[in-house]
C-alpha cells in the first residue's frame, strides 16, 4: 500500500458514508473475547431509539441534568479524537525511514483515549445520581467524589474527595446496573493494565523512561473499550449507546495497521549511555559538590576558565 491508497484509506475510516457506519457489534468481540453481543438488536425496539422504554425525557425544568447532558457527546469525541490522531501517525510514519522516534502521538493518544473512558464515567455517575430513586448518600458522594463536612459554625460544607476512577467504576455498574465485576476476569485485569500504561504518561515513573510501539497502543484502546463492552454483554443492555460503532472503528484502524510498520516511540535520551549530561537545576539548596556547574566542574579537573 502506498502512501496515497493508504490516505484514501484513513479519510474512509475518518470520513465514512453515513450508509458505510456500521453500529452492529463486530464479530471480533465474540470470536476473540467470548462475549455474548447476541442481546443487541437493530429493529423498531433497539435500544436509543426514541420508542425504546428506557429512552427518557427531561424536562425543561430540570436545570442540573439539563446542564449534564448538554456534555452528551464527550466520551464519543474524545475517542474519536484518539482515533484521528493515530491514524495521522500511521501517514506521517508511512514513509519514515526509522521505526523509532521521539514522542508525538503516542502519548497524546494514550491520555486522550482514557479521558474518554473517565469522562463517561463521570457522565454516567451524574447521570444516575440525577435520575435514581434513593441513592445512598454514601454511594452518591463516592461516584461525584465529594464528601460533607461539618464547619466550625455548624453548617455543612461539601467538599471534594478523590476516588480511583476503576473503583468508582465498579461502584456504578454494582449500583446503577447491579452488575457485580470480576476482578479476576480478562477484561478487568486488562484495563488495570491499560491505567499502568496511561499513569506512566500523567504520573510519569521517573525510574522507567518507557518505549511504546503502535500495537501496544491499539492493544490498549481495545481493552479500554471492552471494558465498557464487557458488562453490556453480561447485563444485557447497552450501558453507552455507541460504543459498538467506537469499538468497529478501533477494529478498521487496527486491520488498517497489520499493512504498516510497527513503529515506536520514547523519551528522546531513552537511549542515551550513562555520561556526563548537562540538566537546567536552579533549585536553592543545591548540592554543587555531586552536582556541579560547568565552572566548578573545570575547577575539580584542575583546569582553570
Amino acid at each position: 500500500m502506498n502512501y496515497d491508497e493508504l490516505k484514501e484509506e484513513i479519510d474512509f475510516i475518518k470520513n465514512p458514508p453515513h450508509e458505510e457506519i456500521n453500529i452492529l457489534p463486530d464479530t471480533r468481540i465474540s470470536k476473540i473475547h467470548k462475549l455474548d453481543t447476541s442481546y443487541y438488536r437493530i429493529d423498531y425496539a433497539a435500544e436509543g431509539l426514541s420508542t425504546h422504554a428506557d429512552t427518557r425525557i427531561c424536562r425543561p425544568n430540570e436545570k442540573s441534568l439539563q446542564k449534564v447532558l448538554k456534555n452528551l457527546d464527550v466520551p464519543r469525541e474524545l475517542f474519536f479524537s484518539a482515533f484521528h490522531l493515530i491514524l495521522d501517525s500511521f501517514l506521517e510514519y508511512k514513509e519514515s525511514k526509522k521505526e523509532i522516534h521521539t514522542m508525538k502521538y503516542y502519548p497524546s493518544i494514550i491520555l486522550t483515549f482514557w479521558s474518554g473512558f473517565e469522562t463517561l464515567i463521570r457522565f454516567l455517575s451524574e447521570l444516575y445520581v440525577s435520575t435514581a430513586i434513593d441513592v445512598p448518600l454514601e454511594v452518591k458522594d463516592y461516584l461525584l467524589e465529594t464528601e460533607g463536612k461539618i464547619k466550625p459554625d455548624l453548617t455543612i460544607k461539601t467538599v471534594n474527595k478523590y476516588n480511583p476512577v476503576l473503583d468508582r467504576y465498579a461502584v456504578l455498574l454494582k449500583y446503577a446496573y447491579n452488575f457485580d465485576r470480576d476482578k479476576g476476569s480478562k477484561q478487568w485485569q486488562n484495563i488495570i493494565k491499560a491505567k499502568y500504561l496511561r499513569d506512566y504518561f500523567s504520573h510519569l515513573k521517573v525510574d522507567e523512561p518507557k518505549s511504546v510501539s503502535c500495537s501496544e497502543v491499539l492493544i490498549y484502546m481495545e481493552n479500554i473499550l471492552l471494558s465498557i463492552i464487557y458488562p453490556c454483554c453480561e447485563i444485557k443492555k447497552t450501558i453507552f449507546l455507541g460504543i459498538y460503532e467506537i469499538y468497529n472503528v478501533w477494529n478498521e484502524i487496527y486491520k488498517l495497521s497489520q499493512s504498516l510498520i510497527d513503529h515506536i516511540e520514547e523519551p528522546f535520551h531513552k537511549s542515551f549511555p550513562d555520561a556526563h549530561i548537562q540538566f537546567w537545576c536552579n533549585f536553592e539548596n543545591v548540592d554543587n559538590k555531586r552536582f556541579p556547574n560547568s565552572q566548578e566542574h573545570l575547577r575539580e579537573l584542575g583546569i582553570e576558565e
